[in-house]
C-alpha cells in the first residue's frame, strides 16, 4: 500500500508543502514545529564515525562511573559533549535550527538534561527492555525477494510497549518540568504526536492492510494521511545567509534550513541599498548586514 501524508500545522493550520532537508518538519507558514520526518531520519543515520566512537569508548567509563555515584552534574556534562559531537557528525538527524547558536545551545541542554534523569529512571529502563524484546519475537510473513510484512499478532505486542513506553517517558518529562527547556515550545501532546508519527511511518510498509489502518485508528493519524495539492510558491532570499527561499504564498514566517534562522516574510524584501539584491529580513532584527554585499541594512 502506498500511502501519502499530509501535515498540517498545529498553530496555523497550514499544509506542508515544500521538502524539508532534515528530519523536523516546520510549517511553510509560520515556522512551527509541525512533524518528524522519518525516512529523512532514517537516510541520515548512517555511522558518526571513527571520531564518535572513539569519543563514546573514552566517556563510556566515566559515564557509568557518574551513574553510580549519583553525580548529576558529571553525568549532565558528559551527556551533553556525546550530544554535541553527533550533532557535528550527524546534523540531518536534527533541526536544521541547529544551526542558530541560542537554539544549538538549548537543544544541547535539553538533550542532555533529558539523557540524565533516563539514566536514573528505573520504570522507563524496565519499559524499554519490554519493548526490545517485543522487537526481537516479531514474526514475518513472506519473502525478502517480494517484500516481507509483519504477523499482525505480534506487532500489536510492540505497539503496545511502545505506547506504554512513550506515555511513562513523557510523565517523567512533564512531572520534572522539561518540555520547558525545548526550544521549539514542545509540549506533551506533541512531543507524542511526533514519536508516534514516527512509529506510523517507520512500521506501515511491513504491515498487511489491515493492520496498517487497525495502527491509523489506535494512533489517531488516519486523517494526516491524504494528498496534498500543490500550492503557489514564491522566490524570497534569506536575510541571515542569502539562501534562496521557496516559500509559500501567505506565508509571514519561514525557517530558512539552510542556516537555521527564521524570516520574517509577511513583510516584502528589503533592496539592498550596497549591491541591489532583495533579501527577507531575519526575525528580530532591525538592523543587519547584507549576506551577498555586508552593507547594513536598517529597517524603518
Amino acid at each position: 500500500m502506498a500511502y501519502i501524508k499530509k501535515v498540517r500545522c498545529r498553530v496555523c493550520g497550514g499544509a506542508k508543502a515544500t521538502p524539508p532537508r532534515t528530519a523536523y518538519v516546520y510549517c511553510d507558514y509560520c515556522a512551527t514545529l509541525a512533524d518528524y520526518d522519518i525516512q529523512l531520519a532514517m537516510e541520515a543515520q548512517t555511522p558518526p564515525g571513527p571520531a564518535y566512537e572513539s569519543l563514546q569508548v573514552a566517556l563510556t567509563p566515566r559515564i557509568e562511573e557518574a551513574t553510580l555515584k549519583n553525580d548529576r552534574d558529571a553525568l549532565f556534562e558528559l551527556q551533553r559533549e556525546l550530544i554535541e559531537k553527533h550533532i557535528e557528525l550527524c546534523p540531518k538527524s536534527y533541526s536544521p535550527r541547529i544551526g542558530d547558536p541560542r537554539y544549538r545551545d538549548a537543544v544541547l541542554e535539553y538533550q542532555a538534561t533529558i539523557a540524565t534523569y533516563a539514566a536514573f529512571n528505573e520504570e522507563g529502563k524496565r519499559l524499554e527492555a519490554d519493548m526490545n524484546h517485543a522487537i526481537r519475537t516479531l514474526r514475518w510473513l513472506g519473502n525478502p525477494m517480494q517484500g516481507v510484512k509483519v504477523r499482525p499478532d505480534t506487532f500489536w505486542d510492540l505497539y503496545n510497549a511502545y505506547r506504554d513506553m512513550t506515555e511513562s517517558n513523557m510523565d517523567l518529562v512533564e512531572t520534572e518540568g522539561l518540555l520547558e527547556r525545548h526550544p521549539d515550545d514542545l509540549t506533551r501532546e506533541l512531543a507524542l504526536r511526533l514519536g508516534r508519527s514516527a512509529f506510523v511511518q517507520g512500521w506501515l510498509p511491513y504491515l498487511d492492510e489491515a493492520t496498517a489502518n487497525e495502527l491509523l485508528d489506535a494512533t489517531g493519524l488516519r486523517a494526516v494521511y491524504d494528498h496534498v495539492p500543490d500550492p503557489k510558491t514564491v522566490r524570497r532570499n534569506c536575510g541571515q545567509c542569502g539562501h534562496g527561499l521557496e516559500t509559500v504564498e501567505g506565508a509571514e514566517r519561514v525557517l530558512c534550513e539552510a542556516c537555521g534562522f527564521v524570516a520574517n516574510t509577511a513583510a516584502p524584501d528589503i533592496d539592498c541599498r550596497g549591491c541591489g539584491a532583495p533579501v527577507s529580513v531575519p526575525e528580530g532584527t532591525r538592523m543587519y548586514s547584507c549576506p551577498y554585499c555586508q552593507a547594513e541594512l536598517r529597517l524603518a
